[in-house]
This record gives structure tokens, C-alpha cells and sequence, in this order.
């Protein structure tokens, strides 16, 4: 995972969220927000518990 994942039609990329994608399809920022978090989550929980720093 990293850069280049791609972007899809309603601006979510595969890995997240894209922050500054355009929302084609009127999706709630407040979806997109808690897509975020999901994300940062994810990330944490990879970095904290099993100590590996994903790159994406």
C-alpha cells in the first residue's frame, strides 16, 4: 500500500479516504469524517500493537 492506490468516482481511494478528492455524489462530510477515523485507527492499531509502520 502507498501512493497511487487510485481514486475512485466518488473521491474515496482504496486505502481511506482522500481529503481533497472531489464529492461527485454528495456523500456527508460526516461520512467521510468517520471513514477517516477508521483509517486512522487502522493505521494505529498497526503501528502501536504490532509495531509496524504502514506507509499509506
Amino acid at each position: 500500500m502507498g501512493e497511487g492506490t487510485g481514486i475512485d468516482l466518488i473521491g474515496i481511494d482504496l486505502i481511506g479516504i482522500d481529503l481533497i478528492g472531489i464529492d461527485l455524489y454528495g456523500i456527508e462530510m460526516v461520512y467521510k469524517f468517520y471513514t477517516f477515523l477508521i483509517h486512522d485507527i487502522i493505521k494505529d492499531i498497526f503501528l502501536y500493537h504490532l509495531h509496524i509502520d504502514l506507509v499509506i
